[in-house]
């Protein structure tokens, strides 16, 4: 087996963000939607008949957008990935979900989902897309926590954007004021580039977890 990639509508992934997002009063708590998605859960197709045609039509034109914007990149920004984080791609399948609202992430640490919607202007889907697989990554090959290693992530981001040109230079963005994680990376920077002309004296990316702040 190999990795898989696949970027679908989810009609449950619509409910959940949604739930979340209170646009539908589904009153399920997140353990709850953990254990929906962890298996062929019965409430599936409940929570599917509850979603109006009108967001599963929008999801559906948005997956066209950010399929097109993938397809195209795909295999550079998976190839380079693998270079920054010094970790292959585990023999899973990849869900990629797509929303109708603005949306990025992967919900349930150990769970291979990535819900993703619009992202803010000026940003591209190929990077987003590395941000959210990058978080599969370290889940799968260390036990640091989300927070511990979002600033990792976010250099991550902002070296493949540039490498395909959708930014000029690091952060070269509005940064969302409650993107606290951004500021870390920003503090990290200098450790940062001296790690990608020296990967050979790192075991993996998770070694640069104690420079963290």
């Amino acid at each position: 087996m190999s990795y898989d990639i696949g970027i679908d509508v989810d009609e449950v992934a619509i409910g959940y963000v949604a739930d979340m997002k209170g646009v539908l009063p589904i009153g399920l708590s997140w353990w709850e939607w953990k254990k929906i998605f962890s298996d062929s859960h019965h409430q599936r197709n409940d929570i599917k008949r509850l979603i109006p045609q009108n967001l599963k039509k929008e999801a559906f034109n948005l997956k066209s957008s950010i399929k097109d914007a993938w397809c195209v990149q795909e295999s550079k920004v998976l190839t380079w990935l693998q270079e920054l984080t010094q970790w292959s791609l585990p023999d899973i399948s990849i869900h990629i979900c797509v929303v109708p609202f603005q949306c990025s992430q992967v919900p349930f640490p150990g769970l291979p989902f990535i819900f993703l919607g619009y992202i803010r202007k000026g940003w591209h889907y190929p990077e987003t897309i590395a941000h959210e697989l990058a978080h599969i990554l370290f889940n799968c090959y260390s036990d640091l926590s989300t927070e511990e290693v979002h600033p990792l992530i976010q250099l991550i981001e902002e070296e493949i954007a540039v490498r395909l040109g959708n930014r000029s230079t690091y952060f070269d963005y509005d940064i969302p004021p409650c993107a606290h994680w951004v500021k870390k990376a920003q503090e990290m920077e200098e450790i940062w580039k001296d790690y990608l002309n020296q990967k050979e004296f790192y075991k993996n990316i998770a070694d640069l977890a104690r420079f963290i702040v």
